[in-house]
């Protein structure tokens, strides 16, 4: 006799991030996740449980890293047309015995520069934080703090958390290097005209 037990948002968003870096490590592509537990890990946001897991992936190997997920039994949420056409940025995945998505990112809204660019700028600047004992690349903290000011511009007029987060990030008291950091970043990823 088999027991299912549902496995709790946590762990599947710990364990998401885990499976999705073994399987682009297995693809040889590369892959930076964003948002989620890496906010606060840096500080930028109070700890949450997220929803889902977001990667953003080498826009050259997008396509093969979403098939790669597919083949291992996820599919792709369903969208109506408008929708697909507004998300040309990312695709999400889902399955029935996993409770969080995986949002799986061509290219982030807001950078303006090539995309290729953009990941090349981030990929540079990673860290690594372990998720399920696996190490698994991540943005760094400037990177992520350019990724959620520009996740919360988004919905600021529809989203209080939203506001609440740009609110907290406008008002970190960052050191001069940092600053410097954050500027050079922003330039070479053509996000200072979105930030303004």
């Amino acid at each position: 006799m088999t027991h299912a037990t549902a496995l709790p948002m946590n762990v599947a968003v710990e364990l998401g991030h885990a499976w999705l870096q073994a399987t682009a490590d297995a693809c040889g592509i590369r892959v930076l996740f964003i948002k989620g537990p890496m906010l606060h890990h840096y500080g930028l946001r109070d700890a949450r449980v997220s929803s889902d897991v977001d990667v953003l992936v080498d826009p050259a190997e997008f396509d093969r890293f979403c098939a790669a997920i597919v083949e291992a039994g996820w599919r792709e949420r369903s969208r109506s047309f408008i929708e697909t056409v507004a998300a040309v940025h990312s695709r999400t995945f889902n399955r029935d015995d996993w409770p969080c998505d995986l949002d799986v990112h061509r290219f982030f809204p807001g950078f303006l520069a090539d995309p290729a660019v953009v990941f090349d700028a981030l990929w540079a600047r990673r860290q690594t934080l372990a998720f399920a004992h696996r190490d698994c690349d991540v943005a760094d903290r400037a990177g992520s703090i350019l990724v959620l000011a520009l996740h919360s511009l988004r919905s600021t007029r529809r989203d209080g958390r939203h506001v609440a987060e740009l609110s907290q990030l406008a008002s970190l008291s960052l050191p001069t290097n940092e600053q410097t950091e954050l500027l050079e970043l922003a330039i070479a990823t053509g996000c200072t005209a979105t930030l303004d």
